[in-house]
């Protein structure tokens, strides 16, 4: 048996909150199985720092934590069923004269195209680029990259200007 205050129990404590947040966000069943997957890494990883908690407790830190998150969990999913719906409409409204193997060399040549034009952006680029195909929230991206929400924003719009001047319109407006 673990000691009430000791690692084990506040593994357990964590992964309780995590449960109970996720609750609060709607998951339900395996949904929540899969956000503990998710978040317990980072909330394992947490350490307190009061100097950058703008005078909150712990546990409060600790709550805004998993809330992020979530909400990044939770937008990662709304993206995912978007891009499943956006590909089910394409699928049915492809019109009849049009065969599979066309549709399949037109989505393999955008993707190819879009590859090519990632492969041309600066490493800043590139790398939001990534982060933002995972999904990644501006704020998550900026941390990550260790620099201001300011210049990810700002490289993100110069990603759109240069797909759109090499003619990638059609894949970005799709996005």
């Amino acid at each position: 048996m673990g000691h009430r205050h000791g690692p084990q129990y506040r593994k357990e404590w964590n992964a309780g909150l995590i449960v109970i947040r996720a609750r609060r966000f709607g998951l339900h069943g395996s949904d929540i199985d899969d956000a503990l997957q998710e978040v317990i890494l980072d909330v394992i990883g947490f350490c307190f720092d009061p100097v950058r908690s703008n005078g909150a407790g712990q546990r409060t830190a600790l709550i805004a934590l998993i809330d992020n998150r979530l909400r990044e969990l939770r937008r990662k999913h709304r993206r995912y069923d978007r891009h499943v719906r956006r590909a089910a409409d394409e699928h049915r409204h492809v019109p009849p004269a049009a065969s599979d193997a066309s549709q399949f060399i037109r989505v393999t040549l955008i993707d190819m195209d879009v590859r090519d034009a990632v492969a041309r952006l600066g490493p800043l680029e590139q790398a939001v680029c990534a982060r933002l195909a995972q999904g990644h929230s501006v704020n998550r991206i900026a941390s990550d990259l260790g620099c201001g929400w300011k210049r990810v924003v700002s490289a993100m719009h110069n990603i759109r200007q240069k797909f759109e001047s090499w003619g990638l319109n059609e894949w970005l407006e799709e996005r």
